[in-house]
């Protein structure tokens, strides 16, 4: 199976109206498939928000492919992962 890390994202602007991107939250998942993955972040977004609606919180989500089994290790939210690839 494939690791995935799924980030959920929202543009926001700051005080003096900039826009910048913020993540939501982000996860890390083991699936056959994206879209498998995806759907199980979604389902761990919104059980993390109490929510049955992520895009409530987020505008994007970014889904990247991780290395294999020896590199994956449950992370916190907000925790970086810098060994990844845009899908």
């Amino acid at each position: 199976m494939t690791h995935y890390h799924v980030r959920f994202l929202k543009k926001i602007c700051n005080d003096i109206g900039h826009e910048c991107i913020t993540c939501q939250g982000e996860f890390l998942v083991q699936s056959p498939s994206v879209a498998q993955a995806l759907e199980e972040a979604e389902a761990a977004f919104c059980e993390m928000r109490k929510t049955d609606r992520w895009d409530l919180f987020a505008d994007t989500v970014e889904v990247r492919i991780t290395g294999g089994r020896d590199s994956f290790a449950p992370r916190l939210a907000g925790a970086a992962h810098t060994s990844s690839r845009t899908l």
